[in-house]
Formats: structure tokens, C-alpha cells, sequence
């Protein structure tokens, strides 16, 4: 709904269930930078941390709250795993993955639940199409995103 929607200029507020919920309880002690995954900029993601080539990274795969692990989740943060080993990565595996998982045909693919439509499923794996990754600042609670 909001695809064509120009946002320049514009402070955009964003929810989600698992993704929200994982950031803002990130303990800013232990994190020394926090980058929200999706693979929208999957390839974003790994250039931006082999530039800063991190001592150690942790990949964070959320569950759905109270419904089980999250596929989508589990293979991104798969992805970026062996995209940073320099595995070559085969999106339409992955996408077919995804969409033969439980979780995207009960909640893209099932024509009496109209809150997901099939369009987003197809939005969310157009794989690379951000050249910037997404940081988080745990200690202002806002997120930036920056290029590698």
C-alpha cells in the first residue's frame, strides 16, 4: 500500500512484530553495533561488515513471537553467514524456501486471510535491492542505514 509513496524528507515510523521487539531489547552493554537484517540488502549487509571486518559477528535469527522459529529469519541470517564465508548464494533456492515453508502459506499464500497480501511476500525477497545496510543505535533507539 505504501510502495509508491515518496517519502523524502519525511521521519518514517516502522513496526514489526519480532524485528521490533529484538532491537529494542538489544542490552547496549553487549552490542557494539546492531544492523537489522532482510534480504532486501543482504549484499549490503556483508560488504558493510567486511568493511569494518569485526572482531567476532552474531547473527540473531527472531522467532515469531509465541508461533516458533521463523524460517525467513533462520535463511537470512544463513545467507549472510555464507555470503561472508564466500559461499555463492542461489536466491531461487532460498526463495523457494521460503515460500514452500509453513509460515508463507498460511499467511501469504491463503486467499481468506487478506492482512498479508501475496505482493508483499514477493516484495520482501527482492533480493538486493537496497544498497545500504540498516544500523541501529541502541542507545537513541533510531535507526540510520549506511553505505560500505
Amino acid at each position: 500500500e505504501i510502495k509508491s509513496v515518496d517519502f523524502t524528507g519525511k521521519t518514517v515510523v516502522i513496526r514489526s512484530t519480532s524485528g521490533t521487539q529484538g532491537l529494542v531489547n538489544v542490552d547496549k552493554n553487549k552490542a557494539k553495533e546492531v544492523i537489522a537484517g532482510s534480504f532486501m540488502g543482504v549484499k549490503a549487509i556483508v560488504d558493510y561488515i567486511k568493511t569494518k571486518n569485526p572482531e567476532q559477528v552474531t547473527l540473531v535469527s527472531l522467532d515469531n513471537v509465541g508461533q516458533g522459529r521463523a524460517v525467513e529469519d533462520y535463511v537470512c541470517a544463513e545467507c549472510i553467514r555464507d555470503l561472508l564465508e564466500g559461499k555463492d548464494i542461489d536466491y531461487n533456492i532460498i526463495f523457494q524456501k521460503i515460500r514452500d515453508s509453513p509460515a508463507a502459506s498460511d499467511r501469504f499464500f491463503d486467499e481468506t486471510k487478506t492482512h498479508s497480501p501475496v505482493e508483499d511476500f514477493h516484495l520482501c525477497l527482492k533480493f538486493n535491492m537496497f544498497d545500504f545496510a540498516i544500523l541501529y543505535d541502541p542507545e537513541k533507539n533510531v535507526l540510520t542505514q549506511q553505505k560500505s
